[in-house]
């Protein structure tokens, strides 16, 4: 582990990994496979996780939702204090979803905007709603 801190003081640890700026959603994997990388740690460590901090090499919290920091949050400094590091992953994996969803719908309503301004998506939507504008 090394001794690096944040910009507000804080102690990191890991090589966490940024969201894309585009927006777009990343693969499952990505996501759920930190979090059961740092599950299995906790339960492989017991009690010494707590001295020993987990490194964390997922996402870093969203940009909709920074609630959570993983580095920090799986700091050794930190488990100690919130005494229950399941929890803390637990949360981590919920926040990273939150994010996940919000870039789904996000993508969603961007393809239904373009599809219902065109003229064929309009024509398409009439259609579909048994509706005509003649």
């Amino acid at each position: 582990m090394n001794n690096k801190v944040d910009d507000r003081g804080y102690p990191i640890i890991g090589i966490s990994k940024s969201w894309p700026d585009d927006n777009k959603t990343i693969e499952f994997t990505k996501i759920a496979g930190p979090v059961r990388d740092a599950l299995q740690i906790a339960l492989d460590k017991g009690d010494r996780v707590y001295e020993d901090g987990i490194e964390w090499t997922g996402l870093k919290q969203g940009k909709k939702y920074p609630l959570v920091h993983p580095d920090r949050t799986l700091h050794s400094v930190n488990l100690k204090k919130n005494k229950d590091v399941f929890a803390d992953i637990i949360n981590i994996a919920i926040q990273l979803g939150m994010e996940q969803g919000e870039r789904i719908v996000r993508e969603q309503l961007s393809d239904y905007r373009f599809m219902f301004s065109s003229d064929t998506g309009k024509e398409m939507l009439n259609n579909i709603l048994g509706t005509n504008n003649d």
